[in-house]
This record gives structure tokens, C-alpha cells and sequence, in this order.
């Protein structure tokens, strides 16, 4: 099954209703990822430079996970240059 992600980012999408409903780090690393899907993963590349100033996404793994993810679309392979190469601490 293949995945509307138009359905989830439109201009009414589902990521905007999330937003709305319950904002959060991760309703916004999401909706890039999302962005990525739809828009290219340079467009979301920026969104997710943007979005990290935020000082609940600052320096979260999941960023560093995005931006992996978002580079390997690109064509970019390797660590992003901001990953510490530190695992994520665990409870």
C-alpha cells in the first residue's frame, strides 16, 4: 500500500491538524519528513535546518536521523556534519 503523502502535508493536511492539536519536536520532524516526500528532500533539508533552532530539537539524535535520512535522498552518503557519533542516551 503506498502512502498519500500529499493526504498528509496539504494545505490541510494531517501534519497541519497534528500541529494545531497537539504541537511538538516530533509532529514537526515528522511533518518535514513529509515535506521531503512531497517537496524534495532539499526543501526539507532547510525546513529542518530551520527547525532546529528550537531548543527542544537542538542537537537531538532524531535530527541528526533526518538529516541522514534527508541527505541519503540527495545522494549525500555519510554522517551529516553535525552528528557527534554519540549514541542517544537511554533511559
Amino acid at each position: 500500500m503506498s502512502t498519500s503523502w500529499m493526504c498528509r502535508l496539504g494545505d490541510r493536511g494531517l501534519y497541519e491538524l497534528l500541529a494545531c492539536l497537539a504541537p511538538g519536536p516530533m509532529v514537526t520532524l515528522n511533518r518535514i519528513v513529509a515535506v521531503g516526500m512531497v517537496r524534495g528532500p532539499a526543501v526539507a533539508l532547510e525546513q529542518l535546518d530551520a527547525a532546529e533552532t528550537n531548543p527542544a530539537l537542538a542537537g537531538h539524535y532524531r535530527v541528526d536521523a533526518v538529516r541522514a535520512h534527508l541527505l541519503d535522498e540527495t545522494g549525500q552518503h555519510g554522517p551529516p556534519a553535525n552528528t557527534t557519533g554519540a549514541p542517544p542516551d537511554t533511559p
